[in-house]
């Protein structure tokens, strides 16, 4: 008893000990959490997934009717040369397509992305070498914009009743309060087009640039000042601008001296109509018009969909007769499920936890424990949007993920407090003696926990979002479980009271803890004296079963995915045609694509929720989307039990068979699941040299496809394009004509000469003066044009001008300033990994490859470059926290060598978490070895207390005497450490919902290499002590611990 009085004093001094004798200090620091944590969770935004930074800026400039040629000489490179000198980009890769040239820039994440936009912007305005026919360029960040939800209007409509029908609801939707982007999609932009032939132009001797220049003259809204009046100031203005087909038929073209006037109505086929392109959309088999109604960072998605919901259901009465509107792909159901199925699965593993916990501690002591739970999670609540993190299904799984580890430090608190009050009776200083015993080597335990999961926060690129979501949350409860298990728990352990001895739950307790205490003297006791006697064999063992867990993923065993596809209810469609190919062709191809999805109904079985009965009908919604003549998409949104019970592949085989092989297909791309980083297998080829580039890319094509278990094989080497190139003749030149007068002439022709742009309401529109399509069709038509000289004669095309046919480029792509060309595959996984293929590639074909085309050099993309990074970062990371780790340990051991018998152990936990992975049936993946590395803080906290206590009674009796009593006197304590972590894990673990699917690999490492870590702290780490003091004792020369080792009672 005196050495507890000189306690006392000491602890009426601590922070412990001060909020154990307020216990109103202490009560209202807890309702002060849980008010706060309440009131954010009512009003945090809500989304589906994580706001997705994207560092990329982009550049667009429009050169209409320029091939993929003329835009990259005139367009791209341009760009690329200007930016050489801009610093903070990090990567650049380029596109010219037909009429319209891009180019991404990937901006380093150490610069502030908006500073570099600036002077991005600066050296683009600055080029004075831009085509004259370009339009000024559009320089952008990529902001990543979720949508929320669709509305499709469908059914059998003209397109422009169709396009106002779809403004008229998109505006009409806008002003409600919670709508405030909103994407159209499947529709034409408006253009007035004025066509003349060639026939009227030589009568009346006009040139299509004449049309287009009078019209831009006579079609304008001017202001020409005011008048100082007597009466006042008048403001004077011309009003002429044409906004309809009626307003430019009246423009007068011509006047004689007679007073005839030629209108453009007298002599041209005035069209109001939509842009000369080959875009169409159908939804669930009837033509549509889609609007994506998009949620920004600040918006709660359950609001705006409900939102969205109400006014369909009021909006449906009063659409015209035969016209449709339905909702799909609405994002809110996945968010609702997912915090259903999170919620449930917490409370579960909370109940086990609780459960557990009263078995072998006092009830009202596992009560005050398990409240710490919600104290813990609603302090992370109220603490997460300063982070920048909000409730996704990543965040709640963070929460999932905490359950078990942050009752940890409440459990050896209240275990060591319970300890107390049993030896010293029940008083507040015997309550502040058993946590203060503890406290230290607890707390450093849940900050080496927390420097584990510090790793997570420091991913970098696409996916670090949802990374640093979980990563955030696990480390705000962290946080949280020390405030409450040190100042908020002891002053509740003071007022719980002493049980009843007599009743029958106390009874079950007791026999618990009887058979507990069996447990560790008759069994575990003796096989620790054993494993220390056999110290070295221990290890030996151990080391041996880390081998062999390693052999397992070498030998093909355990498979590794390291970006794993996650299964998902839609099902998305490309299909590609060889480029130049006809119209028809495409819209045959996509016809039977369509006709494929619709006949899914009534082939395959599934088990409806709903009506708990079996059902064929497992296409939800089909929204099929042509665009121009070389591809087409089809998006299939499946019944929401589908996915779950029938496999995809069999799916798209089905609708692959179906579709067949069709004239002009030349990629059929199906995709049924969501990933990170793209493809599977990327590599950009690059090159100077576009037919060693070209010939380069078909032999990698070819030997992926020599793998087995590679799919969707595509090589961006596009097919070539037939192209016109004109040449000037030489009495052209006598005539005073240049290339560019005639490519000009040709070009409006063809075409088209643009005479103005206008905004007509919400719409920007073009006027475009060209020829009637029937006289554009041909070769022929080319043929017989006339060309204007700068004399004002026409002559014919073919007197001055000649054209050959050859092969040009359908699109142009860069990377890095060298052309390149895209190779992409996909897996199936089970069959064959990413890596072994990477790794075959890497040293037995491009050696061969590139020895063959020495201009040809490649680089990694798509999903290997994202493995690659991420491969760093969590190196990186682990290293990170290995170091953080050892100097939390090595601070209150004041031990240099100690903290590495600690970590000593963590590489063991590798062997739970393949354990585990065989156990769950799925393949290793980055989330299982970010888990792993999250799973090195876990496993330190049961043993820095160990090695605590042993240190603790050196000197007060052997070595020997002190590890195994340390061992026994901790043993329920690191069980139930142990057991919580796992059964607050367990319900995520048997969860079998898509949303769930693919967090399992990270739950398992965590909980079956805690369970294995277990093993590893209660035998192994006392080994490792002794082991440790036998080095000391032998580099001393002193005799080693092996002797009293036989003497140990």
């Amino acid at each position: 008893m005196a050495q507890l009085e000189e306690q006392k004093v000491e602890e009426q001094k601590g922070l412990i000990a001060w909020f154990a004798h307020n216990h109103v200090a202490a009560n209202l620091l807890m309702f002060i959490i849980i008010i706060a944590g309440t009131f954010s969770v009512y009003t945090m935004t809500k989304k589906a997934n994580p706001d997705l930074f994207i560092p990329v800026v982009q550049v667009t400039v429009v050169f209409p009717g320029a091939s993929p040629a003329d835009v990259e000489s005139g367009i791209v490179i341009p760009i690329e040369s200007a930016l050489e000198s801009v610093d903070g980009i990090d990567f650049i890769r380029s596109a010219a397509n037909e009429g319209v040239g891009t180019v991404n820039l990937e901006i380093d994440d150490s610069y502030d992305i908006n500073e570099v936009l600036n002077d991005i912007k600066v050296n683009v305005d600055s080029i004075q070498t831009f085509p004259v026919q370009a339009e000024p360029p559009r320089v952008s960040r990529i902001i990543n914009r979720q949508d929320a939800i669709r509305l499709a209007i469908y059914g059998d409509m003209d397109p422009t009743s169709q396009k106002e029908l779809a403004q008229t609801i998109r505006n009409e939707l806008l002003e409600l309060p919670d709508v405030n982007s909103i994407r159209i999609d499947g529709i034409r932009n408006y253009e007035i087009t004025i066509e003349v032939s060639e026939d009227s132009l030589l009568k009346y001797g006009l040139t299509l640039d004449d049309i287009a220049q009078r019209i831009r003259f006579a079609s304008l809204d001017l202001p020409a000042g005011s008048l100082q009046t007597a009466g006042g100031e008048i403001i004077v203005r011309t009003q002429a601008l044409a906004y309809n087909y009626q307003d430019f038929d009246q423009i007068i073209l011509l006047t004689t001296s007679d007073g005839t006037i030629l209108t453009v109505g007298d002599i041209a086929n005035v069209i109001d109509g939509f842009e000369d392109t080959e875009t169409y959309a159908r939804f669930d088999g009837k033509p549509t018009v889609e609007l994506a109604i998009q949620t920004l960072s600040n918006q709660n998605v359950l609001q705006v969909t409900a939102t969205i919901r109400d006014f369909v259901e009021a909006r449906r009465a009063s659409l015209p007769e035969g016209i449709n509107i339905d909702l799909w792909a609405d994002t809110s159901f996945y968010l609702e499920d997912r915090l259903s199925m999170m919620t449930e699965n917490m409370l579960m593993g909370a109940l086990l936890v609780f459960l557990l916990l009263t078995l072998f501690l006092e009830i009202r002591l596992a009560f005050w424990v398990i409240i710490g739970i919600p104290v813990c999670f609603l302090g992370a609540f109220a603490l997460m949007p300063s982070i920048g993190i909000d409730i996704n299904l990543m965040s709640l799984f963070g929460f999932i993920m905490v359950l078990g580890i942050v009752v940890d430090d409440a459990i050896i608190i209240g275990e060591s407090a319970h300890h107390s009050m049993t030896k010293y009776g029940h008083s507040i200083d015997s309550v502040v003696h058993g946590a203060n015993r503890v406290a230290k080597p607890a707390t450093f335990g849940v900050l080496t926990t927390i420097v584990a999961f510090l790793p997570l926060m420091m991913i970098s690129g696409i996916i670090s979002a949802f990374i640093a979501a979980i990563g955030g949350v696990v480390i705000l409860c962290l946080i949280f479980s020390l405030v409450e298990s040190k100042l908020i728990l002891p002053s509740h352990l003071v007022h719980f009271g002493k049980p009843n001895p007599r009743g029958w739950f106390h009874r079950l307790q007791e026999g618990c803890n009887k058979g507990l205490n069996m447990l560790v003297t008759r069994y575990y006791k003796p096989f620790l004296k054993t494993c220390i006697k056999n110290r070295y064999t221990t290890l030996a063992s151990f080391i041996g079963m880390l081998i062999l867990s390693i052999g397992l993923i070498g030998g093909g065993i355990i498979k590794v995915a390291f970006l794993p596809e996650i299964p998902s209810d839609f099902i998305q469609v490309e299909v590609t045609m060889v480029e130049g190919s006809p119209e028809q062709q495409t819209r045959d191809v996509i016809s039977k694509l369509e006709e494929a999805a619709l006949s899914l109904n009534g082939q395959f079985e599934f088990m409806d929720a709903e009506t708990n009965a079996l059902s064929t009908e497992i296409l939800a919604h089909l929204l099929v989307i042509g665009t121009g003549s070389a591809s087409g998409t089809a998006i299939l949104e499946l019944d929401k039990d589908v996915a779950s019970q029938v496999d995809a592949d069999l799916i798209t085989e089905y609708m692959r068979d179906y579709v067949g092989i069709m004239p002009g297909m030349k990629n059929i791309i199906f995709n049924s699941s969501d990933g990170f980083g793209g493809s599977a297998i990327s590599y950009q080829l690059v090159s100077t040299n576009p037919a060693e580039l070209t010939a380069a890319s078909i032999a990698l094509e070819a030997q992926l496809h020599s793998y087995v278990g590679l799919i969707n094989i595509t090589n961006g080497a596009v097919s070539s394009k037939d192209e016109l190139r004109l040449q000037i003749k030489p009495q052209a030149e006598i005539m005073g004509l240049n290339l560019n007068d005639l490519s000009s002439q040709v070009r409006s022709a063809f075409f088209g000469a643009q005479a103005q742009r206008l905004q007509r309401g919400d719409d920007e529109l073009k006027v475009m003066v060209r020829y009637p399509e029937s006289d554009r069709v041909s070769i022929g038509d080319l043929e017989n044009m006339y060309i204007r000289t700068n004399q004002g004669d026409a002559v014919p095309f073919t007197s001055v001008a000649d054209f050959d046919i050859e092969q040009g480029y359908a699109r142009i792509n860069r990377v890095e300033g060298q052309r390149s060309v895209a190779i992409n595959a996909d897996i199936i996984e089970g069959q064959v990994e990413a890596a072994e293929v990477a790794r075959d590639l890497e040293e037995n074909f491009f050696p061969q490859l590139f020895a063959r085309y020495p201009s040809v050099s490649q680089q990694i993309d798509g999903g290997l470059s994202v493995t690659g990074d991420l491969v760093t970062d969590m190196v990186r990371g682990m290293i990170f926290a290995l170091f953080g780790i050892y100097a939390l340990l090595a601070v209150p051991l004041r031990s240099y060598m100690q903290p590495l018998i600690i970590m000593g152990v963590i590489p063991f936990g590798v062997v739970g978490a393949m354990i585990g992975h065989i156990i769950i049936g799925m393949p290793l993946n980055f989330l299982s070895f970010l888990g792993i590395i999250a799973l090195s803080g876990v496993v330190v906290n049961d043993s820095i207390i160990l090695i605590d206590f042993i240190n603790r009674s050196k000197g007060k009796m052997s070595l020997l005497d002190s590890v195994i009593n340390a061992g026994t006197a901790r043993f329920r304590a690191i069980l139930l450490t142990s057991i919580t972590t796992f059964i607050g894990l367990l319900p995520i673990m048997l969860e079998t919902s898509l949303q769930a699917r693919f967090l399992i690999p990270m739950a398992a490492s965590l909980a079956y290499g805690i369970l294995f870590a277990t093993i590893i702290t209660l035998l192994l780490v006392p080994s490792l002590y002794v082991i440790l003091e036998d080095f000391k004792t032998l580099m001393s020369g002193r005799k080693t611990a092996e002797t009293p080792a036989l003497q140990v009672s």
